[in-house]
Parts: C-alpha cells; structure tokens; sequence
C-alpha cells in the first residue's frame, strides 16, 4: 500500500511538472527539477543516515506525532501550534514550518521523502518562476539566471527538502520577481500578486530579516522609480540613498530584534551563543561588543567572509570542499569581472536596481555573518542573498560571455 502511494504522486508530480514546463526552456525545465529533487532527497539522507539528527528530522517527528493524534488535535495545532505542549512550543518559526509540513505529510500517509520531494518541487518552481521572468525581459541573461537560480549547487542544496531555507527560498523567488515586473513596468496579473502577499507573509513568518531587508531597499527604489522617474543617474541614486536611511529606521521598528537600542547587543549575543557552540572553522572577529561603532568596524571581514568563506585551506568534509571550492570560483570570477570591468554594459534604467541588489546583499551579509560565525551553519543561511551575487557576477563575466556563445552555436 505505501508503494502504491508513493508511485501514485510520483505520477502526479510528474504530470503537473509536464504542465508546468511547457515553455520554450523545457529543455532546462527537467533536469534542474531532477536536480532540486536530489538534492533535497540528499539533504534528507544526511541527516537522518549522517549526522542522526537535525532540523528536518525534528519537523518529521513533530509533524508525523501531531497528526498520530488525529484530524481534530491536528486542526487545533493549525490554529494554536505555539500554545500546545509537545511540540517545537518555544520556537515559533519552527511550528509555522511544522504546520506546512502537515499538508504533503498527511496526504502522503506521513512519507518523509515524498513530502520532500514536494517541498523541493515548491522552491524550484519559485526559481523557476523568477528565472523566466528576469530571461523574458533579458534574454542574454539567460545562462546567468540558470546558474544563481536553478544549478548553483550550494545554493539548490540549502534550499531543497524539509527545510525552513527551501520554503523561505521560495518565498523570497516570488517576492524578487514580483519586485522586477513592478520595476520594468511588466504585467502583474491577479494570481501574481496574491502570490507575492503569500510569500511576503511566509518570508515574514521564517526569515523576517530577509523580508526586513528586502522591504528596506525596496520601498526606497519604487518610490524613485516610480515617482521620480525622469532624474538623472546620480540624482536617482542620492535620494534614494536618503529614502533609504530613512525608511531603513523605519524598518527598525518592525521587530524587537532591529530596535536601535538593542541590535548590536542582539547581534552580539546571537555570536557569544554561536560560537560557545561551534567547532572550527569559525569566524573570529575583532574585539567584537554589542555596540554599534564595533559592528562597523567588523563589517568588512564579516562581508568577505559571508561570501568567500569557507576557503579551501579551511575545508573539510564532501559539503565543506564543494563549498570551497564554489567560494573560489566565485572569488576568481568577480576578480576576472572587475579586471574587464570596461565591457560591462549596464543600462541607465537597471542602475537603481542593481544598486538596490547590492545594498540588499551586503546588509544581509554583513548581519547573518556577524550573527552566526559557524561557517557550516552560515552555508545554509546564504541561500537568502547568495543568488543575487552569483547573478551578478555570472552577469558580468567574460568568461561566461564567451561560454554562452559557445552553447549556443552548438545548438
């Protein structure tokens, strides 16, 4: 009976997928579908078979013992999940994950694998939705979109299977997109913006300082974009910046954690518990204490190492090399971007856009890294901001200019 379900939604996915990619990228559609199914499948098998234990192993127990209790503790768990006793109760963006988890639980007779396979299918399909949207509007950025957003192998991994990253990742895709068809002035239609509440909702709900910072630079670059659309470049750019202050203190109010009076003390006992409990590598700061003028001067070794660690001299396990070797690459083409920096070719009207991009990406970076000095935990926590680096890098590289050419003269 269990092998009759399972083949039963494995045809099931398999013909909402056929659906789904009917689009002149189904070529790409299928293999990087696969890809996010395995790789959340192989997030799943190394905690349970690996390690024994973990946050994806936790949400299956908690989710399979919630609905052993039956229909009516399960509806009751719905609505007042934090409140009952047993489960995650103390940590409320784990019961908000629990809850997700009970729907493909429940209907695949509490299958661990299938329900990932489902949580997988629900992030790719959020890549795929932003993939399309930014290749439509750009075709010749197609090879860079499939890379950051669909085959990145870090950044499929940490945001596959049951995990809160593979369901905020999803969120975030949507959100991004929707934020590039209001920018470019592209049609929004009715499901597109109820998507886009949804996953505000769901980002706020799992990763509420990704939905913080991307609303930060966002409202700033709407209101330029569209308000003041015929300033030139610079004049763009510095009331932006202004709005950006001033709204980025506004944002501040939104959490206890972002109080200005409070941050840095946040930040710094998020580091103190990190690292009491972290073996190496980790990332040592300098003199770190809960003030603010301290953060900033250990922002730019928290931004490099955000993004470029770990390194190879400080890898080790078959994750930690792949992740080092991702860090290299990615070093070794930003330093070839910048060396051909005169062949980029930005339009006026993508110049607030990527500046926001960039601004979004360095606050993110700088606040998770200083926060979680664990570089392992940190390589899960990247998949909120390392998209758009690796976009932008790929976007500007020769190196795949010339890559690009070459695939497609062979087709």
């Amino acid at each position: 009976m269990a092998w009759l379900l399972i083949i039963v939604h494995l045809v099931l996915i398999g013909w909402l997928a056929k659906k789904v990619a009917r689009t002149q990228e189904d070529k790409l559609f299928w293999p990087a579908l696969v890809w996010k199914c395995l790789a959340g499948i192989a997030l799943g098998s190394l905690y349970f078979h690996h390690y024994g234990y973990g946050d994806t192993v936790t949400y299956f127990l908690d989710a399979a013992n919630v609905l052993r209790q039956g229909p009516s503790y399960t509806f009751d768990f719905m609505l007042n999940g934090p409140k009952l006793e047993g489960e995650w109760n103390g940590a409320e963006r784990s019961v908000y994950m629990v809850k997700w988890l009970l729907l493909p639980m429940a209907v695949t007779g509490n299958n661990y694998w299938i329900s990932s396979i489902y949580f997988s299918i629900l992030s790719f399909l959020s890549a795929w939705y932003l993939y399309l949207t930014v290749v439509r509007k750009f075709p010749d950025t197609r090879l860079a979109a499939a890379i950051a957003f669909l085959l990145y192998p870090s950044i499929v991994f940490w945001s596959s299977g049951v995990i809160k990253e593979s369901l905020a990742s999803a969120a975030l895709m949507v959100s991004a997109a929707v934020v590039f068809r209001i920018y470019y002035h592209i049609r929004i239609r009715a499901w597109e913006w109820l998507a886009a509440g949804v996953a505000i909702w769901i980002l706020w709900s799992l990763k509420y300082y990704w939905a913080a910072a991307l609303v930060a630079v966002w409202i700033p670059t709407w209101l330029v974009r569209g308000v003041l659309p015929n300033l030139s470049v610079v004049r763009s750019l510095l009331v932006w910046a202004i709005l950006l202050l001033i709204i980025g203190v506004a944002t501040t109010t939104l959490h206890p954690n972002f109080h200005l009076d409070r941050l840095a003390a946040v930040v710094y006992e998020n580091n103190l518990a990190f690292m009491k409990l972290s073996k190496p590598p980790v990332i040592h700061f300098d003199s770190l204490a809960p003030v603010g003028t301290s953060l900033l001067l250990n922002a730019p070794w928290a931004l490099w190492s955000g993004v470029f660690r770990p390194g190879i001299w400080e890898a080790s396990g078959p994750i930690g090399w792949i992740a080092a070797l991702e860090n290299t690459l990615l070093l070794l083409m930003l330093i070839a971007a910048f060396v051909r920096y005169r062949t980029w070719h930005i339009g006026q009207d993508s110049v607030l856009l990527i500046t926001s991009i960039l601004v979004y990406c360095a606050a993110l970076t700088i606040f998770l890294t200083l926060s979680t000095p664990n570089l392992g935990t940190l390589s899960r926590y990247r998949v909120g901001y390392l998209p758009w680096i690796v976009f932008l890098t790929c976007l500007g590289n020769t190196w795949m200019q010339q890559f690009e050419k070459r695939i497609a003269s062979l087709s």
